[in-house]
């Protein structure tokens, strides 16, 4: 299935082989030519956002190592019931960490896309994403069209 969605989009898109390395590809997406970019002050805009997301997560994730001991299963000093209570929060503070862990990746792959000037762009179409779009979520990587197929 993902093969037949690369043979569908080749026609307008190009896909290179990475020189140095095996299985490695590249899919560049062409952008459409009327489309006005964005200005340097909202470009620096965004990246203010992402810097500060980046410093609140990294913040919160500090603070979960440091808390984030494990649940002690003697039976002898809690009761049961309190045990599966602290190991469903354990879990969900898991989660929650695990959320975190993406979407500071999400900012990394942002900053590399402001660096290579295709912030701002649609991954899958070249399509410019709406501004009102990233100031919602500075890190989105599909136009609203894409994003809702």
């Amino acid at each position: 299935m993902f093969c037949g969605l690369i043979e569908a989009n080749i026609s307008r898109n190009t896909i290179e082989k990475h020189p140095d390395k095996d299985n490695v590809f590249s899919l560049s997406i062409p952008r459409s030519p009327v489309v006005a970019t964005m200005n340097k002050s909202e470009l620096d805009q965004f990246m203010q956002q992402l810097v500060d997301l980046k410093s609140d997560l990294q913040g919160r994730e500090a603070e979960f190592k440091q808390a984030g001991d494990p649940v002690k299963l003697d039976q002898t000093k809690v009761g049961r019931l309190s045990r599966m209570d602290a190991m469903q929060m354990q879990q969900m503070a898991l989660e929650s960490s695990r959320r975190r862990q993406q979407q500071l990746v999400k900012i990394e792959s942002a900053f590399g896309r402001i660096d290579s000037d295709d912030y701002g762009y649609c991954l899958r179409c070249g399509e410019e994403i709406d501004v009102r779009r990233l100031n919602i979520d500075p890190t989105n990587t599909l136009c609203i069209k894409c994003a809702e197929r």
